[in-house]
């Protein structure tokens, strides 16, 4: 499905803007970006309020560049003389962000109204969710498309994602969209970080959804929320803008979140619980070297169910999927029964590296101080040690960096820290921020710094006995690590954990 022509008229009309400067009758744009680097003539540009830099200072290039409309937030900028002489029309808007979103949504002809949308929203279990939700769509013959953290899909097949974020600038997210209309999908799931809902950003103001997933709500992304309060709001706000009827689906530890509960009951939304005595619900798991046997209930009816899920929390994204997909779908449970059994974990999380070894390792894109819990907590082999390798991204969170310290102090015997993302700051800094909650370890022998993270991966394989967990833990998926300035080196956590076994003699998988 291409980009549809959009009368310049028409976007004003949307976008009720506070100025229009130069002519704008006749006029048209095929595509908007807020990169002035992605522009053509014939295309709009948005000149949105970054965290580190103004939009407004790359007009000049995308007016050079050919672009016949440009969105701008400056008074300054909506004058004659902003133009340089470039035959195009400034629109002078409130909330940039804002209308990015509408125009992106605008240009690939509103595809979100022609699907069912998912979203997914929480601070662990969403690429997961998203995952069990698209596959059980699948296989009741729903064909779905995916866009989400550890891939994208928009109609021929599950891809790695490459953009490094959860959810799309709004201009990528309609464009995918718009490609799943194309390919004849009929529903789409759609994870929905905290970011890609928040005010600031809006990329997903636009989108039309037609049923909500909040996995669970802990600490994260507080250097871009600022507050608790804040974050916890973004993520509600998904709930907020169901339309009437629509389910909302709610773990059944949020029933005592009151921003979940009045956003749900603001919009008139069919509220549907999973977990703990929720309308769906797991019981009875057995853990085998073959992954889970349960006994999963929904709506008064039981099936017992095997499936390849290796750590308990992924019963939790099981539930949260079947119940999606009942209430999008109506399916009953024997209907999904056989969707079940062919479920597991995106590549990236609770991925295990077998290559003969008498210890598991397992690479997961735990992160965050929630999902290292549920990974650390984990069953782990009878008898086993837990050594953990993971760091923390630079110029992020740094609030959550002694809490992830905390954590692996309490549930992990051997903690070593290394590079993710560091980005520009510096890596010793980061690891000490870390090592301030280890409080229980004793740096050189039960705590290790190794700032390669090849390295410390090798380090961690060297010092793992038969019956321990190796967990590597951060990256996950992810194809890069960033480093200074912003540069990204190739990464690939599962290769480099075959490497470094291979390396020490385990080769046969």
């Amino acid at each position: 499905m291409s980009a549809v022509p959009v009368s310049v008229a028409a976007l004003i009309e949307r976008l009720a803007p506070l100025a229009v400067v130069g002519d704008h009758r006749q006029r048209s744009i095929s595509h908007i970006s807020d990169d002035s680097r992605t522009v053509a003539p014939g295309g709009a540009f948005a000149t949105l309020k970054g965290q580190h830099v103004d939009g407004e200072r790359f007009l000049g290039d995308a007016l050079t560049r050919g672009v016949c409309v440009a969105l701008t937030h400056s008074a300054a900028n909506t004058t004659l003389g902003a133009l340089g002489g470039h035959d195009a029309c400034l629109i002078r808007v409130a909330d940039p962000s804002a209308a990015l979103s509408a125009a992106a949504a605008l240009v690939a002809g509103e595809p979100s109204r022609r699907l069912r949308v998912a979203g997914v929203t929480g601070t662990a279990g969403k690429s997961t969710t998203c995952r069990m939700i698209h596959d059980l769509l699948g296989a009741l013959g729903t064909p779905a498309g995916l866009i989400s953290t550890s891939g994208v899909d928009t109609g021929s097949g599950v891809a790695p994602n490459r953009i490094h974020v959860t959810t799309p600038p709004a201009p990528l997210t309609h464009r995918l969209l718009a490609e799943m209309v194309a390919a004849n999908l009929d529903a789409a799931v759609v994870e929905a970080s905290s970011h890609g809902l928040s005010t600031q950003t809006r990329r997903l103001d636009d989108v039309s959804f037609d049923g909500a997933v909040v996995t669970n709500v802990s600490h994260d992304h507080l250097e871009f929320h600022g507050t608790p309060e804040a974050y916890l709001a973004a993520k509600a706000s998904l709930v907020a803008r169901l339309p009437t009827g629509a389910p909302a689906v709610l773990h059944t530890e949020l029933r005592r979140t009151a921003a979940f509960v009045h956003a749900a009951t603001a919009a008139a939304a069919q509220v549907a619980w999973f977990g703990d005595e929720g309308d769906c619900r797991i019981a009875n798991a057995r853990f085998t070297a073959a992954g889970a046997e349960f006994d999963i209930h929904l709506d008064g009816a039981r099936l017992t169910v095997a499936a390849n899920l290796r750590y308990p929390f992924d019963l939790d994204n099981c539930a949260a999927a079947v119940l999606t997909v009942a209430r999008l779908t109506g399916a009953g449970l024997d209907e999904v029964a056989d969707g079940i059994a062919g479920l597991t974990t995106p590549p990236g999380r609770t991925t295990e590296i077998a290559a003969g070894q008498p210890f598991r390792v397992v690479v997961d894109y735990a992160h965050n101080p929630a999902e290292m819990e549920a990974m650390l907590r984990g069953h782990a082999a009878a008898g086993g040690r837990r050594i953990v390798v993971f760091g923390s991204a630079g110029e992020r969170d740094v609030a959550k960096r002694r809490l992830q310290g905390e954590i692996a102090d309490r549930l992990a015997d051997l903690v070593i820290l290394t590079e993710e993302d560091d980005r520009d700051e510096d890596p010793a800094a980061i690891a000490a921020d870390i090592a301030a909650g280890c409080s229980g370890k004793v740096v050189g022998e039960t705590l290790l710094m190794v700032p390669d993270r090849e390295e410390a991966i090798g380090r961690a394989l060297d010092l793992a006995q038969p019956g321990d967990e190796v967990l590597l833990l951060g990256k996950g998926h992810e194809a890069s690590i960033i480093g200074p300035g912003g540069r990204e080196q190739t990464w690939d956590e599962r290769a480099a954990a075959e490497r470094a076994l291979a390396a020490r003699g385990w080769r046969d998988g």
